[in-house]
């Protein structure tokens, strides 16, 4: 088996870790506390992968240019902005299926690419986003009459379209990160994507503990009290994050995004074992569907 297939279950594997994590620490601590740690105590550990790297190389990451810095902030800003949506949504919802809807990022990811990187939609790519869509649509009226308006307007309501806006943001969130990348330089893809990971978690960090305190949150001082519940959940993002970067130096992007479709899986064993969640037989074939649109997207890159 080739290395990067075996690294990128492992992501899948933490990424679902983590958000079945998030979802049991809604019985403790709230949402801000839940996403914000995330960035909070995974920040240390960017930086110890990155001096690793630093210290393999034997020379220091490259400095970050203006341009550099502007993308890493959507990026960054964008990504915290759907975590806390996502951790909201699944503490009200079906976790399988706000994780499919999270998925759209696939989907939506290409599209932004071609109008901000002039990256080119083969047929099979627009042929996976038509069929995706369609799935989202299934999932989002299971429980409602079976009519094209019913599909329509139920794609409409909440949390069908809160779930598909999270996908949206992380889509600006990958393309930004992406854009970011081409501007660190041909450093390597250690030194590139490490460089990247500790700039955005850094500023996913400082931000957010700016924004809290203007607002004299609780949520900081929650951080902490509860860091024994909420240090892991940096820990797993930060760490699957480093594997994703791993697996797309060894192989194409698209290849890797297919595989890596395999969360799905987890998360529908997380939903029936962990929350005793049982879907409606429609919401299957919804995700089945958008599986298989899925797949076609990120084949076709």
């Amino acid at each position: 088996m080739d290395l990067w297939i075996p690294i990128t279950i492992a992501a899948t594997v933490i990424q679902n870790v983590r958000a079945v994590g998030q979802r049991w620490l809604l019985g403790r601590v709230s949402v801000g506390a839940a996403a914000y740690g995330r960035f909070l105590y995974g920040f240390p550990l960017t930086l110890l992968f990155l001096i690793a790297v630093c210290a393999s190389d034997g020379r220091a990451p490259p400095a970050p240019s203006l341009p550099f810095l502007a993308l890493a902030t959507i990026g960054a800003l964008s990504q915290s902005l759907g975590n806390a949506m996502f951790v909201r949504l699944v503490r009200s919802s079906n976790f399988i299926v706000m994780t499919t809807y999270s998925k759209m990022e696939t989907v939506f990811s290409p599209v932004f690419s071609f109008f901000l990187l002039d990256d080119r939609l083969s047929v099979a790519g627009v042929t996976g986003i038509v069929v995706a869509v369609l799935g989202v649509m299934l999932m989002a009226s299971a429980r409602s009459a079976s009519s094209l308006s019913a599909l329509i307007g139920a794609c409409l309501r909440a949390p069908a379209s809160q779930g598909i806006l999270v996908g949206a943001i992380y889509a600006v969130t990958s393309t930004s990160y992406r854009a970011a990348a081409f501007e660190v330089g041909d450093v390597g893809f250690a030194m590139q994507g490490l460089t990247l990971l500790a700039w955005a978690t850094g500023i996913q960090a400082v931000a957010g503990g700016m924004y809290l305190a203007w607002q004299r949150s609780p949520v900081l001082s929650e951080v902490f009290r509860e860091w024994r519940y909420v240090a892991w959940i940096g820990i797993t993002g930060v760490s699957a994050s480093a594997c994703w970067l791993c697996a797309f130096a060894l192989q194409k992007t698209g290849y890797v995004l297919a595989v890596g479709q395999i969360e799905l899986v987890f998360a529908f064993v997380a939903s029936h074992l962990l929350f005793k969640e049982r879907a409606h037989r429609n919401e299957l074939v919804g995700i089945l569907v958008t599986v298989v649109g899925i797949l076609l997207v990120v084949m076709a890159r």
